[in-house]
């Protein structure tokens, strides 16, 4: 049976029938679609997002009294007396409010109705909502004198209708314009007031009563209400707060003022045609945002369904005529691009034109028309495909034959090659495990994410638990020579930040804390290298506790030769400073010279001893400094004068510039003074004859800086790396006077001993300036 309706099908189709049948079918399910309301909810989610899109800043005119939880809280009894009401009227009415909107019904008679119709009457611009259905009142008697009471207001006062309907969602959507009972049409409570503040805007509406007399409510054909916006975007007042008076005449005057209640269980709320939005609006800010649509004609018409059907059926035949002239796949696109044709269509007539025009059925009905076209074609189509596909399907198993034997050959290479790689990896391993330096590698954060058996070793903690764990927790400074200037706790990336500086050795000296809770002396390097786009560092580990402790022992017999050899060298000098005093004139000349050679290196040699006497306490930690306020423009001017012979022999100049003679700093007199001689027979031995040294002492608040400036050859940048260097001697320099090597190395460690920094700047030709700087004792205080 189904083999034969496809029959028929391909029949129709050679024909190019079926598509035509297809094309009436839905234009009846257009219209089956159109009485059965099925795309309702859709068409109204689709308006009220169009709604969004027109939501504008409300009048600024307009203003409303709320009867709010707050006032029923300070006035408790409900209903209130009609004196209330009758003061703010008043109070309005002082305040020159353009209009008033009393949204407030008055089913009660009570004996202030005349106090209230007075102040209605001397304002003269209010309006009232329409009294209920008398014959739902209990007030009725057999002379109607309560009828004509509640009738006090009507006839002093502008009516109009409260009467909203809501749409079958509970949505507020459109509005009564006009509406009554019997023969009695009113206009909506809007409206009316409209005709009160702007009557020439009013005559757009026209009362339908003057065409159709049914006796029932009416509305303006599809009129649709354009919110302003959400709720509580018009200002709103407390009744109590206007009653009391905390609310001044100025903020009422000219507006056009809507009184009515807000409060909970008073009064109806609402909820506005704003898609995404459900938070309900009271009634009397309901009958605020439609008298503020009607005043700026944002009332939007719903097209006639005549328009609306014959619209629909344009789209639909001319759709489905181009989706039946492609393929299944470009119909499916087509189909779509016509629905949001349609849409954005409706939304240019919503938005430019203020006419609503929905298009839920015709979308659906294309929708439906594309899935059924679509699915016979695709069929027709499939068949024929089904039939070239088992065609290739019998080539490609073939071809599929013949390459799971090469596939098979390539996976026994890929095993032989992964296991030969297993075998390299075990070998690396082995290697690794049996150097005797400990390797480790680490990422940024400093995880270690490998050692070797090595490093096991020296922290006395198996392999498994030193993964994953941080290096900072393995290694701490060496207190005796790191405790003054950082922390004894080790620190990884603040490592890597100096190691990324200039002139900053890889090498790091640290104490590793083994398992056992004890230390060792160890060096780190660290290479850095990029393995899958992520920076890593290999680590390698090397005891040097031995050497250290040989290091040490050389140092002490160095400096028990240094000692031993600095007396003598102070008696030899003095012995040649006696004949060169006391002789030197009765030398013939060759024997003067031998004399003053003699004297230069006795001096050049106790100089030497001294500096590495120096240097030993340094290294052995011995050095000690007596620390007390120190002035430090004196220690500058001693200084200079100490350095005087060894200056003019030169023949260079010392000028020393200052803006205070007072400059306290906590520091050692004797090394303090060694700094500045250190400094200044630097700059001496590299300036030119007949050349200058500047000295500035600088202060900031709690800083000063002293800097030894020359004008000499400088410093290439070859050299600048290793000029804090022991043994360090440039090539470059001018005077005949040649150093140790030493002074500079040991000037960093005294400045940095005393809590100072030293540092230099030179351009090679032109000079070189070394500066340091310490604490005042000012701030040391602070």
């Amino acid at each position: 049976m189904l083999k034969k309706l496809l029959f028929c099908l391909q029949l129709l189709k050679a024909k190019k029938i079926y598509t035509f049948i297809l094309i009436i079918l839905t234009v009846c399910l257009y219209f089956l679609l159109s009485q059965l309301d099925v795309t309702e909810k859709l068409s109204n989610t689709i308006y009220d997002n169009f709604s969004v899109a027109n939501i504008r800043e409300p009048s600024p005119d307009i203003i409303i009294i709320a009867i709010d939880d707050k006032s029923l809280k300070e006035l408790p009894i409900w209903p209130w007396p009609r004196n209330y009401h009758a003061s703010i009227l008043d109070f309005l009415t002082q305040a020159k409010a353009r209009a008033i909107a009393l949204n407030i019904i008055f089913k009660e008679i009570t004996e202030n109705d005349e106090l209230l119709a007075s102040s209605i009457a001397a304002n003269g611009h209010i309006v009232l909502p329409v009294q209920p259905i008398i014959s739902e009142m209990n007030y009725l008697d057999d002379t109607n004198t309560n009828i004509n009471k509640l009738n006090i207001f009507s006839n002093i006062a502008n009516s109009g209708h409260v009467t909203v309907i809501t749409d079958k969602d509970s949505v507020l959507r459109s509005i009564n314009l006009w509406g009554g009972f019997g023969e009695t049409i009113y206009p909506s409570f809007a409206l009316q007031l409209l005709n009160m503040t702007d009557p020439n805007i009013a005559k757009n509406y026209p009362n339908p009563h003057l065409f159709n007399n049914t006796g029932a409510w009416l509305m303006s054909v599809g009129a649709l209400v354009q919110f302003s916006g959400y709720a509580n975007t018009i200002p709103i007042v407390s009744y109590t707060d206007v009653l009391s008076g905390r609310i001044p005449f100025t903020i009422f005057e000219n507006k056009i003022v809507f009184i009515g209640a807000t409060a909970t269980g008073l009064g109806d709320n609402y909820t506005p045609a704003l898609a995404g939005y459900y938070q309900q609006m009271s009634g009397v800010e309901i009958q605020a945002q439609i008298y503020d649509a009607l005043r700026h004609n944002k009332i939007n018409i719903a097209l006639s369904l005549n328009i609306v059907h014959g619209f629909g059926l344009i789209f639909i035949i001319l759709t489905c005529l181009i989706i039946s002239r492609f393929s299944p796949l470009a119909g499916v696109s087509l189909a779509l691009l016509s629905i949001i044709i349609q849409f954005l269509f409706s939304f240019i007539l919503f938005k430019g034109f203020s006419y609503w025009l929905p298009v839920s059925n015709s979308a659906l009905v294309i929708i439906c028309f594309m899935v059924i076209y679509t699915s016979f074609s695709s069929h027709i189509r499939l068949r024929d495909a089904n039939r070239l596909l088992e065609a290739r399907v019998s080539e490609r198993t073939q071809e599929l034959t013949t390459t799971n034997l090469v596939l098979e050959q390539e996976i026994n290479v890929r095993k032989t090659v992964a296991l030969k790689l297993i075998d390299s990896e075990l070998q690396l391993r082995i290697i690794l495990d049996n150097l005797y330096v400990g390797v480790i590698m680490i990422d940024e954060d400093g995880i270690i994410l490998a050692a070797n058996q090595t490093s096991s070793n020296i922290f006395l903690v198996p392999i498994v638990k030193i993964i994953n764990t941080k290096i900072d927790d393995y290694f701490s400074y060496e207190p005796e020579s790191e405790s003054s200037v950082q922390d004894i706790k080790f620190n990884f990336l603040r490592i890597i930040e100096k190691l990324t500086q200039e002139y900053i050795n890889t090498n790091v000296e640290l104490i590793a804390m083994r398992g056992d809770s004890t230390g060792l002396l160890v060096d780190l390097s660290f290479n850095r290298f990029i393995r899958e786009n992520k920076v890593l560092y290999a680590c390698l580990i090397r005891d040097i506790t031995q050497q250290r402790q040989a290091e040490k022992l050389t140092h002490e017999f160095v400096a028990t030769v240094s000692h031993e050899l600095r007396t003598p060298l102070t008696s030899i000098k003095g012995a040649l400073a006696l004949i060169k005093n006391s002789i030197l004139d009765k030398l013939d000349e060759r024997s003067k010279k031998m004399l003053n050679i003699a004297v230069r290196n006795s001096d050049r040699l106790l100089v030497l001893v001294n500096d590495i006497l120096d240097l030993q306490k340094i290294q052995l930690g011995t050095l000690t400094f007596t620390l007390h306020p120190v002035n430090l423009v004196s220690i500058i001017h001693q200084s200079i004068e100490l350095s005087g012979s060894y200056i003019n022999e030169l023949q260079v100049y010392v000028n020393f510039y200052t803006s205070d003679d007072n400059v306290m700093i906590m520091g050692d007199d004797n090394r303090l003074i060694q700094i500045m001689t250190n400094l200044l027979s630097n700059a001496a031995k590299f300036s030119y004859a007949n050349g200058m040294i500047d000295i500035y002492l600088e202060n900031s608040k709690t800083m000063t800086t002293v800097k030894v400036t020359d004008y000499g050859c400088g410093i290439s940048d070859e050299f600048k790396p290793r000029v804090f260097n022991k043994f360090s001697q440039a090539a470059e320099s001018i005077n005949r006077s040649k150093g140790t090597g030493l002074g500079l190395s040991i000037t960093k460690t005294l400045v940095e001993r005393m809590s100072g920094e030293i540092n230099f700047y030179s351009e090679y030709g032109h000079g070189t300036t070394f500066y340091f700087t310490f604490p005042l004792i000012e701030s040391l205080h602070e």
